[in-house]
């Protein structure tokens, strides 16, 4: 079992994308996730950003 979370939130964003979502949409969910869970989300924000 993986314990990087970069696993889950690849897999998260591809399936987004699949679905359509646009990297503005990921930049705005990454804004509201970070200002409801401080640093956290900013962490992994390269994780998102960073799908192909």
């Amino acid at each position: 079992m993986p314990t990087s979370p970069a696993v889950p939130i690849e897999a998260h964003a591809k399936k987004a994308l699949e679905a359509g979502a646009s990297e503005e949409e990921f930049v705005e969910f990454i804004a509201s996730a970070a200002a409801l869970n401080a640093g956290a989300s900013m962490a992994h924000m390269n994780f998102t950003l960073d799908i192909e």
